[in-house]
Order: structure tokens, then sequence, then C-alpha cells
């Protein structure tokens, strides 16, 4: 079996279906019907701090872009640590460096960022081993970086009233441009295949539950 830990609206159903029977698991309802919209047969609603799962059941567990929102993240690397078999495999996804925290982070509700050793630090707390990680994202990193930095300079010397502060999570782009920073992706992915990205803005930690 395989757990979609915070599945949210079931982007990972597809990718995670090449390793077993998915079962998606999200706190919120909305989500989930999402996520069946999407052709998920098992859904499930739960806490992933405390799994409505027995202990080792599952082969592969995924926490993607998911801990960050968790009031007590450990907790739920723990949990996951729990319901995995001898020899199962965790997949993490987090955002990078807490300096980058924006309004898009408020928006999306998320807690905190993480640097590559904070997230290894605390996979190995949980009872993984094996623990791998390598940041992502990391072209486009320098432009995000400072578009982000001229936004704070700018709230700091002109703040806006909360109810006119705005985000970008929903500016809509051409395909052309998804498509291409797709491809983007997908070369960083084979780069870090043979070697771990030293920044980016975003982090994803493979590790192993001990036997």
């Amino acid at each position: 079996m395989v757990l979609d830990l915070g599945c949210g609206a079931g982007e990972m159903l597809e990718p995670l279906a090449d390793f077993g029977d998915v079962v998606a698991l999200d706190f919120s309802k909305v989500a989930l019907d999402f996520c069946r919209e999407r052709g998920a047969r098992k859904t499930i609603g739960g806490d992933a701090m405390r799994l409505p799962f027995r202990d080792g059941v599952a082969s592969l567990a995924a926490l993607v872009d998911a801990i960050e929102h968790l009031p007590n993240d450990e907790a739920a690397l723990r949990e996951a640590h729990r319901v995995l078999e001898p020899g199962g495999t965790l997949i993490v996804t987090v955002p990078a460096y807490e300096v980058l925290y924006s309004d898009n982070d408020r928006v999306a509700h998320h807690l905190r960022r993480y640097s590559a050793r904070e997230l290894a630090e605390k996979v190995e707390r949980a009872g993984f081993t094996r623990v791998w990680t390598t940041y992502y994202n990391a072209l486009l990193l320098p432009l995000i970086a400072i578009f982000l930095m001229l936004v704070k300079v700018k709230q700091a010397i002109l703040p806006s009233p909360p109810e006119k502060k705005r985000d970008n999570l929903h500016v809509p782009f051409p395909a052309a441009l998804h498509a291409a920073l797709a491809r983007l992706l997908e070369w960083e992915g084979r780069v870090a295949e043979r070697r771990r990205l030293p920044f980016g803005h975003s982090i994803v930690c493979l590790a192993v539950r001990r036997t």
C-alpha cells in the first residue's frame, strides 16, 4: 500500500500509482472531493499527525508539500515511520529557506520553511535511516529570491492594508511557459540523480524505515 499523506487536490495520485495501490489521506473534505474527481478509489479523512492506520501497513509514504502546514511536523514524520513496513520508503518535499517566507506562504497556510539539514535532522529523529536530501527548483531561485526581497522591501517602506495584500498563487501563465518550466524541472531531476543540488526553492528528502 502507498500512502499519500496530506494529499491535497491529488496531484501526486498518478505518479504514486506506479509504486502500488494508493490511499489518499487529507484533513480537508474539499481536498478529498478533488481526489475523487481525479479518479481516486481510496480516500480517507484524517490527521497526518495521528494516522488512522495500523503499524507497518505501507511500503511507501509520501508527505508532499504537507508538513510545512502542520503544527507538529515531527509528529507527522514519526507517524509515517510507524505505518511503514520495515525497509519502507518515505518521500518528503518542503519549501526551502525561512528567509523566503512571504505572503504566498501565509495564503497557503505554511507555518515554516526549511533548510536541507533541518529537514534531514527531523527525519532522522523520527527513526529513519539512509536519509538523502537535495534542493530543487534551483535555476529559478535567484529570480525568485530577488523578486521576494524587493517585495519585502516595498512592504516595509509602504505597508499595504491587510485587505489589499496580494499573492501570485493564482496568476495565470501561458501553457508554453508551464511546459518550459516542467522540462526545466525534469532536467534538474536528472542532474539530482547524479549530484545533489546545493540550493533551490524547494527540498526533497528520501529515507528508509529501519528494519
